[in-house]
């Protein structure tokens, strides 16, 4: 499901908040999958926690030109067994473990930490035919795991004057996998927003009408698209 939004509507809600516009989306997220997890959960007691993980482009932040995948992860959440947050409550706690989390020592130690693991001999020596499979329980249990969904802002494309006026659209998406069912990617050009839900689910768009009926009754304008016409 793909949807297109007006920029300034987002950077007026986002302000509204004190966010930034990754943040108000993380937020809303969020908030979608606390109501979708209300909606289809019995107990209370059953919950699970909602966390998201959100690439971080650490290029900045440490001073690097490297052209490679240079990215970390924030995960940020709520735990809904505490009880039901309000959406001033979850953006208040996004606000503070993004901004919490960015930043150059707490970055420095999740690039310690990778780099240990790297070394390790263990790792370093085993067969391939060993390290394949270990690293992949590995990642299930520690990687995707540990959150429910990811979205990634790339911001705004910047396109030399002569390409602008001939593109009409940007698109880029993320690969959502077995644990994170849903995930969502966001790109800007010529004063749009594009969002598009990547997912597993064939039959079920609870998280994606939460998140985008959510902007519409906030007064952002969506235009909505998607390969499954008969879920609309």
């Amino acid at each position: 499901i793909s949807a297109i939004v007006d920029v300034d509507a987002v950077k007026k809600a986002a302000s509204v908040n004190q966010a930034t516009i990754t943040e108000y989306f993380v937020a809303e997220l969020i908030d979608a999958f606390q109501r979708v997890q209300q909606q289809t959960v019995s107990s209370p007691k059953r919950y699970k926690p909602i966390r998201i993980s959100v690439p971080v482009n650490i290029r900045k932040i440490f001073g690097s030109t490297s052209m490679r995948n240079f990215t970390l992860f924030v995960v940020v959440g709520i735990d809904p067994r505490l009880g039901e947050y309000t959406f001033a409550e979850i953006i208040e706690q996004v606000r503070y473990q993004i901004r919490n989390g960015v930043n150059s020592k707490s970055l420095s130690r999740q690039i310690s930490r990778n780099v240990a693991g790297g070394r390790n001999i263990l790792i370093r020596y085993a067969p391939n035919f060993l390290k394949g499979p270990i690293m992949k329980i590995l990642s299930e249990r520690y990687g995707d795991r540990l959150y429910s969904s990811t979205i990634s802002n790339l911001g705004a494309l910047t396109l030399p004057s002569g390409m602008s006026s001939h593109v009409t659209r940007a698109d880029f998406y993320l690969s959502p996998s077995k644990s994170n069912k849903v995930s969502l990617a966001v790109v800007g050009a010529n004063g749009r927003l594009y969002l598009n839900f990547s997912s597993v689910l064939v039959k079920r768009t609870d998280i994606e009408r939460e998140f985008l009926s959510t902007l519409v009754a906030k007064g952002i304008p969506v235009e909505v698209a998607s390969n499954r016409d008969e879920l609309l």
